[in-house]
Formats: C-alpha cells, sequence, structure tokens
C-alpha cells in the first residue's frame, strides 16, 4: 500500500532505514528494517489504513475501490450510508474478494466510521480554494505512516 511503500525520507521503500512489508521464509509479509532503527523513528508496529467510502451510489465503485483495497494491501474498509450493498454482486465484479468483502462495515456517519481513527485524510482529484491543508501524495503516504503507530488512520 502506498503508506507503507513510500519511506520517510521520501524516497523509494528499499532506501537504508525505510520500513516495508517483506516475504518471510513461508513467503507472508511482515514488518522489518532495512537498517537498525534511529532513536527519533517509532517503535511500534504501524496499523494498517481503513478505506472510507462515504455515500458511495454504485456497486461498480465499492467493488473498485475492494480491487484497490486488496491491490495496495489495505485489509479494513468502512462504507458510510452506501445507496446499496450487494456482497454477491461485489464479489461479481471484484473477483476472489469475499473475505475482504465479508469483513465491509457499514456505518450510519462519517463520524461514527472514523471515531476510532487517530488521523484522517481526505483524497480527491479536484483542486480546493477553501482554507484546508493540503499535500501531495508522498508527502501525504509518509504522515499517514508516521501517524499509524499512534492507532488507525
Amino acid at each position: 500500500m502506498v503508506a507503507w511503500a513510500v519511506g520517510r525520507s521520501g524516497g523509494r521503500a528499499d532506501e537504508p532505514g525505510d520500513t516495508h512489508r517483506a516475504p518471510d521464509a513461508s513467503g507472508a509479509s511482515s514488518w522489518s528494517e532495512t537498517t537498525a532503527r534511529s532513536p527519533d523513528r517509532p517503535t511500534a508496529r504501524p496499523s494498517g489504513p481503513i478505506l472510507v467510502l462515504v455515500n458511495p451510489q454504485d456497486i461498480v465503485n465499492i467493488a473498485s475501490a475492494v480491487r484497490i483495497a486488496r491491490n495496495f494491501g489495505i485489509e479494513r474498509m468502512r462504507l458510510v450510508n452506501p445507496e446499496t450493498f450487494d456482497p454477491w454482486r461485489i464479489e461479481g465484479i471484484a473477483h476472489n474478494s469475499a473475505d475482504f468483502v465479508a469483513g465491509i462495515e457499514i456505518m450510519d456517519t462519517l463520524e461514527a466510521a472514523v471515531a476510532d481513527c487517530v488521523h484522517v485524510a481526505v483524497l480527491t482529484a479536484r483542486g480546493r480554494t477553501a482554507k484546508r491543508r493540503t499535500v501531495r501524495p508522498r508527502e501525504g503516504a509518509a504522515e499517514l505512516l508516521e501517524r499509524s503507530v499512534e492507532g488507525p488512520v
């Protein structure tokens, strides 16, 4: 997933000192460090991000988000007041996703969906003129990684 693939230095994840998922002898992914931790780096294992979709109106959009989540290693997804939710149809679009889809949480409000999160980032392709802090994807991913040691992001 992007938050884990981008190193804190803003470079590639395989640069010294960057955290990344590496397969162990069994082929499963586990957390590892390419070099020893520096004193200023957190020692707790990061909590994976939670993908939240607000008011999705089309089952295809949900299925696309499921595929993206699975491709990037995101393990949790929440839907806020979806127009429709049909696990069978989602699995028909996002193949081999039954276990993931079974774990999708349906929430009534955005506040409920992010209540346990220590940090929330909003993603959009649209430019904004309102007084909001905006960051580029690489910087945002590094920030999510840093904050993830405190709890869900």
